[in-house]
């Protein structure tokens, strides 16, 4: 059955209450109905009427049932991710549910976020716009639907709403090269296929029996001046 209770007054921009599961029926195949939760803005008039189902209340922001959908104002919304009453609820299990007002429009609509927490952790997340004429002249009061696989819930009296999430953490770029190994050193040339020939100087040389002065250059002459008899490869001797 539909229970509406008392006025939920805000803390900040936020309406938050939470129930206690003290009883469960066991589950039976086919059956769509468990537990609802939300906030509803009621007149004084309206107080003590409720329909059957706290989905069907005409001024009601509401998510449960099996599969799980968002109504407002008797209305449903879209399913919902991340809670499903039916399979996630035991007995001891402590359901939660926050309102938070988050902007207004030029229109009178004012954008509203209502979040489940469940045991402490926020499961599920829905934002609907909320009339101008819901807010005048009613008052917030919390909305339970006790049926189907929960059978009695307890209202925790006055507890504060769940703390604001952490912000996730900045993203971490990998260190570069030069920081790794310290710092960067000069840069190194590039090296080509063929580099620039180098010269060796030798203090004593021979070359074909013939001695050179210290510090000469040695080269064999071009294999074009050599005789034909003597055109094979070079070969350097060193004494």
């Amino acid at each position: 059955a539909a229970a509406a209770l008392e006025e939920v007054l805000p803390v900040g921009q936020c309406h938050y209450f939470e129930v206690e599961v003290l009883e469960l029926a066991r589950r039976t195949t086919g059956t769509t109905r468990t537990l609802s939760i939300g906030f509803a803005w009621l007149p004084p008039a309206q107080r003590t009427s409720v329909p059957e189902m706290v989905s069907q209340m005409s001024r009601a922001f509401v998510v449960g049932g099996d599969l799980p959908r968002a109504h407002l104002g008797g209305r449903e919304l879209r399913k919902i991710t991340g809670w499903r009453p039916m399979l996630d609820t035991e007995v001891g299990s402590v359901v939660g549910v926050m309102l938070e007002r988050l902007e207004a429009k030029e229109d009178g609509l004012c954008l509203h976020r209502l979040t489940v927490v469940q045991n402490g952790a926020r499961r599920c997340s829905v934002e609907a716009e909320i009339p101008q004429a819901w807010r005048e002249a009613c008052s917030v009061h919390g909305v339970v639907d006790v049926c189907g696989t929960v059978q009695c819930v307890e209202l925790r009296q006055a507890m504060p709403p769940p703390a604001a999430p952490p912000p996730p953490p900045a993203p971490v770029e990998p260190p570069s090269v030069g920081a790794v190994l310290g710092e960067p050193g000069p840069a190194l040339p590039l090296l080509s296929a063929r580099g620039p020939r180098e010269e060796v100087r030798t203090p004593r040389a021979e070359v074909a029996g013939g001695r050179g002065p210290p510090g000469r250059v040695l080269s064999a002459p071009p294999r074009s001046a050599w005789p034909a008899a003597e055109q094979s490869p070079a070969r350097f001797d060193l004494l």
